[in-house]
């Protein structure tokens, strides 16, 4: 089987990468809307830990002298609700104007706040042209809060905020990762914040986790790709289909389709999830027997694997980033050398899962405005027409959605989800951290080696 996950490649993705703006590194500009109550610091000087008092007034800390030996507590936070009431500013009340009608009556008093506060980090997981354009769309709708961004791979992103946060470090005020194992594993150790924000309310339970910290906010449709001057006959629907055209013509198939890396990808395990959901294991390990004996190209990347495609270095692509082929594939290729339509079994094998404001947030109005200002209407409807997304929000209809995907039409939750037979939503998370660790050795075995 050829696996393009070498050493030897490193280059080729760089520049791949540098292209297109993807995985990029650095900080962002923008401003953010904010909410809750501030937080008093504790902390002295020195080399000592300083504590910060919640939004509440629940955190003590122990200020450190200038010798670095602990000094005495840092004190009480104060209490959140009986905060001094702020002057509010003509930007912020510009904002607290734009928000939906059902936040708090006082959420200028927040804003202000944010503002005061002046700017967040985010770590992410998503690759640099995305974050950058929801951090501009943030900023576009409130000027005051600075975004710093900060890529890094999931792996990563769970696996540093976690270590810092274990020894009492918040380096981040957001995290931003869409494996949903990995957030679910942040929130059980305590780490993120079950912020109650006025958003939460309009999303449905299918798309929360069980004590309602973590919002699925949208869904990200996948789809099969194919070259049409390489393919003979019509795509391939399924991965049913797909097994069934390469038993029929091993030749025509040998090498000449591309699927995600199981390894190095999450798209590749929960598409597993869901197909072992679908088609039962058995029948899922049978069909993906023949697809490895057929030794098709892996990566970790749609936009590389929509490269193979259009440029006909393979046939067929299954189960593609639909929203990253409209945005970096569509430009630069046309439908004679590559196409897309919903795959006939699944549509979604990742729900993008919003920002997650940390659980000691040293921003913590501003972070919990960018967290409201992401699963509002505003934020969503952005989403769903600039990136091709599906919403989740029940307050974004037909008429907010100007962006279609092949073959289903507009991108609502309604729509999407009435034409598909399976849409993963946090209802299916306990199953996924079950079977992640499962399903990665089951790829490697089949893909890599050889059964």
């Amino acid at each position: 089987m050829r696996n393009d996950n070498n050493p030897s490649d490193d280059n080729d993705r760089t520049d791949r990468f540098d292209r297109r703006s993807l995985l990029q590194t650095g900080a962002v500009s923008v401003a953010g809307v904010s909410l809750a109550g501030c937080s008093g610091n504790g902390g002295g000087n020195g080399n000592g830990n300083g504590g910060n008092g919640g939004g509440n007034g629940n955190g003590n800390g122990n200020g450190g002298s200038s010798d670095g030996s602990d000094g005495s507590d840092g004190g009480d936070g104060g209490d959140g609700d009986d905060m001094e009431e702020l002057e509010i500013d003509d930007d912020v009340q510009a904002v607290a104007d734009k928000v939906p009608d059902y936040y708090p009556d006082d959420y200028a008093q927040t804003l202000q706040r944010a503002k005061q506060e002046g700017s967040i980090t985010m770590y992410t997981s998503h690759f640099g042209s995305f974050s950058e354009s929801y951090v501009e769309a943030f900023n576009e709708f409130c000027p005051f809060v600075d975004v710093q961004v900060v890529n890094l791979s999931t792996a990563k992103v769970f696996q540093r905020f976690s270590s810092e946060a274990s020894q009492g470090v918040w380096e981040p005020d957001i995290v931003h990762t869409y494996d949903a194992v990995a957030l679910s594993q942040m929130n059980n150790q305590g780490i993120l914040m079950n912020y109650d924000s006025p958003e939460k309310e309009h999303y449905g339970d299918k798309w929360k986790s069980d004590d309602g910290t973590i919002l699925a906010a949208h869904y990200n449709p996948y789809a099969n790709a194919w070259n049409p001057s390489e393919l003979d006959g019509e795509p391939p629907g399924s991965l049913e289909a797909l097994a069934q055209r390469i038993e029929e013509n091993p030749d025509a198939w040998d090498g000449n389709f591309a699927m995600y890396d199981g390894q190095l990808s999450t798209s590749m395990w929960q598409t597993m999830l869901q197909w072992q959901e679908i088609y039962g294991q058995e029948t899922m390990t049978e069909h993906l027997e023949v697809l490895a004996e057929a030794g098709p190209r892996t990566f970790w990347s749609t936009s590389t694997m929509g490269d193979w495609v259009a440029q006909g270095e393979v046939q067929f692509g299954i189960g593609l980033a639909q929203f990253i082929l409209d945005a970096y594939i569509a430009p630069e290729y046309s439908e004679d050398q590559i196409q897309w339509e919903a795959a006939e079994d699944i549509i979604s094998n990742i729900f993008l899962g919003g920002p997650q404001v940390v659980g000691e947030p040293d921003n913590p109005n501003a972070a919990k405005a960018f967290f409201d200002w992401f699963h509002s209407p505003t934020g969503q409807i952005f989403f769903a027409n600039q990136w091709n997304i599906v919403t989740t929000h029940d307050q974004v209809g037909e008429d907010d959605i100007e962006s279609e995907f092949s073959g289903l039409g507009p991108l609502t939750h309604d729509n999407i989800s009435s034409q598909t037979e399976f849409v993963w939503g946090y209802d299916h998370l306990s199953k996924s951290g079950t079977d992640k660790s499962d399903l990665k050795s089951q790829w490697y075995r089949l893909f890599v080696g050889g059964g």
